[in-house]
């Protein structure tokens, strides 16, 4: 394990995802494994951990606002972290929650605006690369710009399911296009073969989904007498994503 990582914590301090904990070492190997960086050559992982810095961001701290205009990366190593859209008005409900191993922030390094804030739900452990170290390592090894391409192409193509399952007439089927969306598990299930855990409360999710809190509670509990979910305090727990899938595929 390389020892350049710059250190904003010591490394046995922890951040939450769900009702996991991971440390800093174990949040380098989670980057790793799950997410954008997993599918990105190795010599590029490990550049652009050693170019970050990890930090540990407190529920309620905006990491990014929408609008900024510079700035480098970050990723999720543990903890969920809320995004609002900049693009809506004043009243926009949350948009999306983004769970370990997503990546966000990188409009500057195309000369564009972020067009999210992006706030912390729970304890995070977060990998911060700033934008001139960022610049510097894609400037030295040109052909890695492909790997920030396959970022932004890879967050476009999220946010156009999104738009998508929000036209999906039938309520069920598109509470769970949702859920899977949130757990990255729309076409597969997560890579650690873990539960996946979303905080979010049921006033947060009619909202997400565009239903009265009635509404989606009448299709949550649907959905967890299936055993596709099951539900706690503030917490949706996704059980059987394949089922999930297939109810949305017709199966």
């Amino acid at each position: 394990m390389p020892t350049s990582y710059n250190w904003h914590l010591d490394a046995s301090s922890a951040g939450a995802i769900g009702g996991y904990w991971v440390n800093i070492d174990e949040g380098v190997e989670l980057l790793r494994r799950i997410g954008w960086l997993s599918s990105q050559p190795s010599a590029f992982q490990q550049a652009l951990l050693d170019a970050g810095d990890w930090r540990q961001v407190k529920p309620g701290t905006t990491i990014n606002r929408g609008g900024d205009e510079n700035g480098g990366v970050w990723g999720i190593a543990s903890g969920q972290m809320n995004m609002t859209s900049v693009l809506g008005t004043s009243s926009s409900p949350v948009a999306d929650i983004q769970l370990p191993g997503s990546w966000g922030g990188f409009g500057p390094i195309f000369r564009r605006p972020r067009g999210a804030d992006a706030t912390a739900r729970l304890p995070s452990l977060i990998l911060f690369v700033p934008q001139l170290r960022l610049e510097r390592v894609l400037n030295n090894h040109p052909v890695w710009w492909r790997a920030m391409g396959e970022l932004a192409a890879g967050t476009a193509f999220r946010y156009g399911g999104s738009l998508g399952d929000t036209l999906i007439r039938d309520t069920r089927e598109r509470c769970a296009a949702l859920l899977l969306r949130l757990g990255d598990c729309r076409r597969r299930d997560n890579e650690l073969g873990l539960p996946v855990t979303i905080i979010c409360s049921q006033d947060e999710f009619a909202a997400l989904a565009n239903l009265s809190r009635q509404g989606a509670g009448i299709v949550l509990r649907q959905l967890a007498d299936a055993g596709m979910i099951s539900l706690g305090y503030r917490a949706i727990n996704i059980l059987d994503a394949g089922a999930m899938r297939a109810l949305l595929d017709g199966g």
